[in-house]
């Protein structure tokens, strides 16, 4: 299955009046499908750009579902990062957003050419973004982080801009604590009698109420 399938997929799925209620769980499919043909080359940068607008229309669910898929690959993972931070959403269910780039941020682990991207007509620069994770989604739905040609990555990391410290700020939030409940005490009716005869009930708080029978 091809992005484009994929895409149809949603689509349909998404304005079916009758099927909506499998919307979920079906988009959550569909990213799975359409992530294994995503692959970190030139050639696939038609495919990354749908998948990059997939991901945008997809609710956040979706999304943590894929990204919490052991089936994910890293450049996939990366790219639900971007769309993730995009959206201020630091945690899929008690599970950090944010590692496989953190895992890059400061390693230059690709060559960056000098003058690459300097013929583009239509150059993308910093400022003509956001923030770092607008950048970053864009910067992998066009070649990255193999390939640079807008020179977001210029110390190539495999992370454009300030996208580096903005998800290094994103997976050092903390979880939120678990509430657990307190189970609640309720007054008894019940009638007891004490060692001198004195009867009583049980209030809400545990203490004797003489004066309750």
């Amino acid at each position: 299955m091809d992005v484009t399938t994929c895409a149809c997929i949603f689509y349909t799925i998404g304005n079916g009046t009758l099927m909506k209620i499998y919307f979920a769980a079906a988009m959550a499919v569909s990213l799975a499908a359409c992530s294994a043909n995503i692959s970190n080359s030139p050639q696939n940068s038609a495919r990354s750009i749908a998948f990059s607008k997939q991901l945008s229309a997809s609710s956040t669910g979706s999304l943590c579902s894929t990204y919490n898929s052991a089936a994910t690959t890293p450049l996939v993972k990366m790219m639900l990062e971007a769309e993730l931070g995009a959206r201020n959403v630091a945690h899929c269910d008690r599970t950090h957003v944010g590692g496989q780039s953190v895992a890059q941020y400061n390693r230059p682990n690709f060559n960056r050419a000098d003058g690459e991207g300097a013929k583009l007509a239509s150059d993308k620069d910093c400022s003509d973004f956001v923030n770092g994770a607008h950048a970053q989604r864009f910067f992998l739905a066009v070649g990255g982080p193999s390939s640079d040609p807008h020179r977001l990555d210029r110390d190539g990391d495999g992370l454009a801009c300030e996208w580096g410290t903005a998800v290094t700020r994103l997976y050092s939030k903390a979880l939120a604590p678990i509430r657990r409940a307190t189970p609640r005490r309720t007054s008894s009716s019940r009638c007891y009698v004490g060692p001198r005869g004195g009867t009583y009930t049980i209030t809400a708080s545990g203490n004797k109420n003489y004066g309750g029978c």
